[in-house]
């Protein structure tokens, strides 16, 4: 596995004073790591054999690694199966609130319907207590409204309804 540090710029990192390209730096890791390649080693060895600097730098980061394994690792005060519980009581209390929403959503959504309908049952009631007073009326032998005949209606091509006026016509003149 090759180590993929790319600089953001070409930019030189500075190590205790050092200059060190970075591409220096990532092959030096990737050596220290055991991931550089035949080719890759040879390069970092002639480096470290010939350039005083940078074997510094290799001198350092290995104190730096071997610190870093050795460093304690603070103590749990949980078990897994502790841990596990908790991230599951968790989720069941997320849970739980998201389904409390929900049904207080719907709960309102089936207030204002049931009261939505209620207004409208209030106003066929108060409807039909102003139709009482008056009598409906129906109309058996003669319609309030003139039907027309639609075999009677004749409409002449020749005569329009309206007048249409004339429009002026003019003479081009030279």
């Amino acid at each position: 596995m090759k180590h993929n540090f790319e600089a953001e710029s070409q930019t030189h990192l500075t190590i205790q004073g050092h200059l060190l390209d970075p591409q220096q730096f990532q092959l030096l890791s990737a050596y220290l790591d055991g991931e550089a390649t035949v080719s890759e080693r040879r390069q970092v060895q002639a480096w470290l054999d010939t350039d005083p600097k940078i074997k510094e730098i290799y001198l350092q980061l290995i104190q730096l690694r071997s610190r870093l394994q050795t460093a304690p690792v603070p103590a749990s005060h949980s078990s897994v199966q502790q841990l596990a519980t908790r991230v599951f009581q968790r989720l069941n209390q997320r849970t739980r609130v998201i389904i409390t929403w929900g049904g207080t959503a719907i709960a309102a959504l089936l207030v204002m319907t049931v009261s939505g309908n209620l207004g409208r049952v209030a106003m066929v009631a108060q409807s039909q207590n102003f139709n009482d007073s008056e009598p409906l009326q129906i109309a058996l032998n003669e319609p309030l409204i003139p039907i027309v005949n639609p075999n009677a209606v004749s409409i002449s091509v020749d005569q329009p309804i309206i007048p249409i006026p004339k429009a002026a016509v003019s003479t081009p003149t030279n």
